[in-house]
């Protein structure tokens, strides 16, 4: 007997708004699925069955599944090929209507396949699901180590029963509901999970569980209802050997350990720490905490013992929102745990929320000014979300099934599929929840696509973090700013003839493109901003992927010939080639201190010096380098981007111009040459 575990579908927001929706290759998220890893350990250790574990995510991104075909088919036909006996999904709200739909085809392909959903948002809806959804068997509601075994064996006897921590169809479809399963006390008794089954990606983060559960209240949240708010870890002990595990089977990691809150209890998060500085080789990795629940030797430790990101959920500028979604903790405590977080190494990450019923203006307002202060602390990445009901949260009103909307990011499918998708997300609200948007008629008259656009638009910001802090500088809010990008990129879309879901939508190019046109109607602004801005455009413009990091010409030396046989080789006249170049940028300001500014630097003065700026596609075409360079450089570049040309040819055909390239004559150009080719910008035919 064989079991299948799959993933579900994560898209990459920012790769889907930078290649402007068309279907590419790198849209989804592929992750260590530590859930279904646990699971599939616990079958493993039982002899049950075979488990198998099939990454949707890693099939859509090498185009074993096509977005552009018949997406739900091919992919059930994929797992499908692995003849599994049960099909096992975890899921997530916002991927939910997908899994669906695989789950149906699945049915289609494998009638006698049993097929389970599990994870939060499948044991909210459990009951609803297998109401509305006939291809699903069961769904293990809560933890599922204790449930997956039972459930196996009654979905596949004669006549199912109830199962604790599952509801299920019997087989004259009436649906069972075993109650809830009582949880793990000891997660040191479980299984290490089965780290062997997946081969992560070369650089990619791996998901470590270290506990479970927050005991806290927040209204907004379903986590926490989810693990009965009971706090439980691994042991110190437990967690270094599972790091082991993973660095002995994949080499040297990056962590994320998943834990609601890592920091409940103090004296547990400090042994962890301590435990992990004691290894010879000490892991980088991130988590979760609560801005009340840190202090600075805490901190201090965590970072000895690798820690080098933590989440902070800040919600909300307002105190009172803060008091009304029962997450009182003061400004001056968040903002303390930030700088002391900064201050010791650990980059400090931060989530803020508008659009709860009880905003309104000015609350909206004081969040978007905190946005802008933890931004300026040096808080990065900081999101502002829009608030939506979460199935099993304490806010959640099942009678209250207003704000569905289908203006939101998704897979880019067929236009037909896409459409169909928002309209069956629309007709079931409590199904798909997470669309839903309870502002009031008050926030969304703040501006139109306020909440439709809000989820997008940071990441936009801080693509563009140095140039939005000096409009803020200038007495443009951020919220004004926001106001101001939705004007334009919903002009821009309507001008495109873009879908009604995409009104509100744009990318890093357009976001610095709403920049540039906008500080070019101000009279006062830095002379720098506008060439800044038009270099931010042409990056964006060129780049293959969303993570752009510029590069003097000093850093990038990889795969390039010795400089004296560079030299030499130009002296026999050998034809000179551009390398990958892309682009180039002629500029009467020095922008290198602008590029490398990062927050909390105080932003530096304009400076008036002629400098080149040069983009050139990395050696796997995967993404563009951005290089400063001397003016020369730049005018050979120019030269070249025709055709190759050897030492004495280009300075025949330049020498009556004015420039700098030909003026110490060839020598001068053989010089630039070699310089220019140290710096891998150009190659020997």
């Amino acid at each position: 007997m064989r079991t299948v575990l799959c993933t579900s579908p994560h898209v990459r927001h920012p790769a889907v708004l930078q290649a402007d929706f068309e279907d590419r290759r790198g849209l989804m998220y592929s992750f260590v699925p530590i859930g279904l890893l646990s699971l599939a350990a616990v079958i493993r250790q039982s002899g049950l069955c075979e488990a198998l574990l099939f990454d949707i995510n890693d099939a859509i991104n090498d185009r074993r599944v096509d977005p552009a075909g018949e997406f739900y088919c091919a992919a059930a036909e994929l797992i499908c090929s692995l003849e599994p006996d049960v099909v096992g999904f975890m899921t997530e709200c916002d991927s939910y209507h997908h899994v669906l739909q695989i789950c149906a085809e699945i049915r289609r392909f494998r009638p006698s396949a049993v097929i389970i959903l599990g994870g939060p948002h499948a044991s909210t809806t459990a009951a609803v699901t297998l109401a509305r959804w006939n291809c699903i068997d069961a769904i293990c509601v809560g933890e599922g180590e204790r449930t997956v075994l039972p459930l196996v064996e009654s979905l596949l006897s004669v006549e199912r029963r109830n199962v604790p921590g599952a509801v299920l169809r019997s087989r004259n479809g009436e649906i069972l509901n075993g109650g809830p399963a009582h949880l793990v006390d000891d997660l040191d008794s479980l299984p290490v999970p089965a780290f062997e089954m997946y081969e992560p990606k070369e650089d990619e983060e791996i998901f470590l569980e270290v506990g479970r559960g927050c005991p806290f209240a927040c209204t907004f949240c379903s986590t926490a209802p989810y693990w009965e708010r009971r706090h439980r870890v691994k042991s110190p002990q437990r967690i270094v050997a599972e790091l082991s595990r993973v660095e002995n089977l994949y080499g040297p990691r990056r962590f994320h350990f998943t834990h609601d809150l890592f920091t409940t209890d103090r004296r547990w998060a400090l042994a962890v720490s301590e435990a992990i500085a004691l290894l010879d080789a000490v892991p980088a990795w991130t988590c979760s905490a609560r801005a009340d629940r840190v202090d600075p030797e805490l901190l201090q430790q965590m970072a000895k013992g690798g820690c080098n990101a933590i989440y902070y959920g800040v919600e909300s500028g307002s105190s009172r929102i803060l008091t009304t979604i029962k997450k009182e903790i003061p400004w001056d405590v968040t903002l303390r745990a930030i700088d002391n977080s900064i201050s010791v190494g650990i980059q400090a990450n931060a989530g803020l929320v508008v659009g709860f019923p009880e905003d309104d203006e000015d609350s909206v307002r004081e969040t978007f000014d905190a946005y802008t202060q933890l931004l300026a602390r040096g808080a990065k990445p900081v999101h502002i979300f829009g608030f939506c009901p979460f199935n099993g949260a304490a806010s959640f009103d099942a009678k209250d099934l207003r704000g569905t909307q289908k203006h939101f990011l998704d897979i880019p499918l067929p236009s037909s599929v896409d459409t169909a998708n928002r309209q069956l997300i629309v007709d079931d609200p409590v199904l798909f929840s997470v669309y839903r948007r309870l502002a009031t008629s008050t926030l969304r008259s703040i501006a139109p696509g306020f909440i439709e656009g809000i989820d997008e638009f940071t990441p936009l910001v801080e693509s563009c973090l140095l140039p939005s802090l000096i409009f803020v500088g200038l007495g443009v809010s951020m919220l004004d700013l926001y106001k101001g990008w939705l004007s334009w990129i919903s002009a821009r879309n309507e001008k495109l003839d873009r879908p009604e879901h995409r009104r509100f939508y744009g990318g890093a190019l357009q976001y610095a493109t709403y920049l540039f046109d906008r500080a070019q109607q101000l009279e006062d602004i830095r002379p720098d901003l506008v060439p800044y801005l038009d270099l931010l455009q042409r990056s964006f413009a060129s780049a293959a992927s969303t993570d752009l990091s510029p590069l003097s010409m000093a850093t990038y030396r990889s795969g390039v010939m010795p400089p004296d046989v560079l030299r030499s080789r130009i002296e026999e006249g050998c034809l000179v080639a551009a390398e990958q170049v892309v682009g180039s940028f002629d500029c009467e300001w020095d922008l290198s201190e602008l590029l490398a500014w990062t927050c909390k630097q105080s932003i530096p003065a304009p400076r008036l010096c002629r400098c080149g700026y040069v983009l050139q596609r990395t050696g796997d075409q995967s993404g563009v380098r951005l290089l400063q360079v001397a003016p020369a450089v730049l005018e050979l570049l120019e030269s070249l981007r025709h055709k190759p040309l050897d030492a004495a040819s280009l300075w025949a055909e330049r020498v009556h111009e004015p420039c700098l390239l030909t003026a110490a004559g060839i020598d001068g150009v053989v010089q630039t040459m070699v310089e220019a080719g140290g710096a891998g910008l150009v190659r020997i035919q």
